[in-house]
């Protein structure tokens, strides 16, 4: 097949072998498609499809195409995981339905905890912003007030030249509108309202209600009011001043004064502050701005945005969380297991976490002696000090011999504690060097992909079915290495099991071994288009599915 055909083909799914998969594949196999896709065992696999014809590029491509945007509903199986060129099947999840309603379901209860979170915020910026016109209007009263006693003292020490001026009444501050009863409506219903449509037409009702206190005529004369007053008591307080220099003789002549008042009153910053005409409309071209991009926002994020325009510093919102609802009986299983190891008791948690990292770190290597001694070096650097008094403080650090007696103390105990029965069916991952001996077995649960990072050449990993009734030891954590210093630090969420093979059986230990080959490949830019010319095999990964079950 040409390639200038099968690139018009990539194009029209979307694809242009440029940065991103797929890319065009010319080489010894022909001419093809270069593709990765992620196993849910195997982990990142990458493998190559040549097509017969252009049929086949167009029905391969629009099958990928389908995979890319619905991962979670569209598998990729190979019918052999060792050749570069397998057949390839895009498989629907026999469950997709019913994982779409409870999907669905789950992110319409998320995205309603988010509307409240706005609707709540809202609220707190309605009572915020009443606060402050309210505050607005109260200052200025007091303000007013103080400018009118000014000007009158100021009028009583002039009426010795000029009794024709009169005094002004104080001003009484009235009674603003109250939204008390509203607000506490609005609360009040938040924690029944759980219907999408109607808690987003009262966020936009709030958002209107927001604008029209904003561009409110009367706020905006008080705010320039507020601007204005403490002008003209600076003036009047200059004015009585220069009287009180009169009394010492400075000026004669009524006219004097008048003239020295007017020259104050030009120079006065009154002047150069703009008219309250002006004012108002910049304030309503600025706040009209403001609410321009609401269309655009998410509505979920509303609240911050005024938070964020307004320089406004509110409590996170407390909302009443709907219970989490369990999606599988595997997430029930995994939060039973943690349940129990949380219930555990300090002493026996450290211990199980210090004997998994021995089984990990020293058990497992071909020369324990050596394995002991690097322990014994890393738990002496300075840098590990608090892990080793916490998880090994029980351990002897001054020789081999002497660690590995207590090691055999610490495997003891770890034999006394209490397994845990599983109470469903789990996947989990366990490796092995060529058979399986140990009285525990270590385990990753399907959580996680297969552990290939440290897969040895001859290892092999088991795909064990664990099933119901299983006894195993569960802990969610574990002592991980940091390379940059060489300490240590407890890494949480990290589910792992240890199978007591005292009280269980391995079956189907003889099926099939399962060779997953890894492939990498260089690609090149040629005119705009990425090319791979050549793919290389990398390694082999070895799988072997078992069951352990619970011995009769």
């Amino acid at each position: 097949m040409e390639k200038e055909l099968l690139l018009k083909i990539f194009h029209k799914y979307g694809f242009y072998s440029y940065k991103k998969e797929p890319f065009l594949y010319e080489g010894e196999e022909g001419v093809g498609i270069l593709f990765t896709f992620k196993d849910s065992f195997y982990g990142s696999l990458s493998r190559l499809f040549i097509p017969k014809d252009e049929n086949d590029a167009d029905d391969f491509l629009k099958n990928y195409y389908i995979y890319k945007k619905k991962k979670k509903d569209v598998q990729i199986v190979l019918n052999d995981y060792k050749v570069l060129t397998p057949e390839i099947t895009f498989q629907e999840n026999s469950k997709i339905e019913e994982l779409d309603l409870e999907e669905k379901g789950e992110m319409e209860r998320n995205y309603i905890q988010k509307l409240k979170r706005t609707f709540a915020l809202l609220i707190q910026i309605i009572e915020t912003k009443l606060t402050i016109q309210n505050t607005t209007y109260h200052n200025l009263i007091q303000l007013t007030n103080e400018w009118i006693l000014k000007q009158n003292e100021f009028m009583d020490e002039w009426s010795a030249y000029d009794n024709n001026q009169e005094r002004i009444p104080s001003v009484k501050e009235k009674p603003l509108e109250n939204y008390e009863n509203e607000i506490n409506q609005w609360k009040t219903s938040m924690k029944t309202l759980n219907d999408k449509d109607t808690l987003e037409k009262i966020i936009f009702c709030f958002v209107d209600f927001l604008k029209s206190l904003e561009i409110d005529e009367g706020f905006l004369k008080n705010k320039y009011e507020l601007i204005r007053v403490p002008l003209e008591i600076a003036v009047v307080n200059q004015k009585m001043q220069l009287l009180k220099e009169k009394k010492k003789g400075l000026f004669g002549k009524k006219g004097d004064m008048e003239a020295a008042f007017q020259e104050i009153e030009e120079k006065s910053t009154l002047h150069n502050i703009v008219r309250y005409e002006h004012y108002k409309e910049n304030e309503i071209q600025r706040i009209q701005e403001k609410y321009t991009v609401i269309p655009d926002l998410d509505i979920r994020t509303i609240g911050d945005y005024f938070l964020e325009f307004d320089n406004l510093k509110i409590d996170e919102p407390v909302l009443e969380e709907e219970p989490k609802k369990v999606n599988s009986s595997f997430e029930n299983d995994m939060n039973f297991l943690e349940s129990v190891y949380q219930a555990r008791s300090k002493e026996e948690q450290e211990m199980l976490v210090s004997y998994f990292y021995l089984a990990k770190n020293v058990f497992s290597q071909s020369d324990p002696f050596y394995a002991v001694q690097q322990f014994i070096n890393k738990m002496k650097n300075p840098n590990n000090i608090m892990i080793a008094i916490k998880y090994f403080k029980n351990l002897s650090l001054e020789s081999v011999e002497s660690c590995l007696d207590s090691i055999s103390l610490l495997v003891e105990k770890v034999r006394k504690i209490e397994k845990t029965d599983l109470q469903g069916s789990i996947n989990v991952f366990l490796k092995d060097n060529k058979k399986i001996t140990s009285s525990y077995l270590k385990a990753s649960s399907k959580r996680l992909l297969a552990p290939i990072q440290n897969v040895g050449e001859n290892d092999c990993f088991y795909i064990a079915s664990l099933k119901k009734g299983t006894s195993v030891l569960f802990l969610p954590e574990e002592i991980v290495e940091d390379e940059t210093d060489e300490g240590f630090y407890l890494q949480k969420d990290c589910p792992y099991f240890l199978i007591d093979l005292e009280k269980n059986r391995i079956s189907n230990e003889n099926s099939d071994i399962i060779k997953v080959v890894e492939y990498t490949f260089e690609k090149h830019l040629e005119e705009k288009v990425t090319v791979v010319h050549r793919i290389v095999r990398n390694k082999v990964n070895l799988y072997k599915k078992i069951v352990v079950e619970r011995k009769l």
